[in-house]
């Protein structure tokens, strides 16, 4: 008996660590918090946001992409990748900047996502645009 429990746990780790190296991972958001601006206030205040939504797929860029992007991350149910990353994991961590800042690390298959638009220079006018930060764990595909 015990060998069959060893047998799989094996398996089970090599499926895990051949997962990582394929380099493909589902990503969904624990929590996100922010700022809102109050129309009635006129005033930025602190925010919490809802992450049902907030599932993302990391992986490899794939050739036509983007000719620069070696990792996309694309929202789940998404055709295109809202980041793209234009360098390689530095050992186990990966970060990307762009619009939205991505940072992964394989080690603790933990992630962090942050929007910072829209507070020092409005892209419409005062609180079109909320700043956020997200946070979340990720699974090997």
């Amino acid at each position: 008996m015990r060998l069959v429990v060893v047998t799989l746990l094996l398996g089970l780790a090599a499926t895990t660590a051949h997962s990582q190296e394929a380099g493909k991972w589902l990503c969904v958001a624990d929590a996100a918090t922010g700022f809102s601006f109050d129309w009635y206030k006129k005033t930025w205040d602190a925010a919490r946001f809802n992450v049902d939504t907030h599932k993302y797929i990391l992986q490899r860029s794939e050739k036509g992409i983007s000719p620069s992007a070696q990792w996309v991350v694309t929202r789940l149910g998404d055709k295109r990748p809202d980041v793209y990353c234009a360098n390689d994991f530095d050992g186990d961590h990966l970060s990307c900047r762009g619009m939205t800042k991505f940072e992964f690390s394989k080690t603790t298959l933990r992630f962090q996502r942050i929007y910072d638009f829209g507070y020092v220079d409005p892209l419409d006018k005062e609180g079109s645009d909320t700043p956020a930060i997200s946070i979340g764990r990720c699974t090997p595909l």
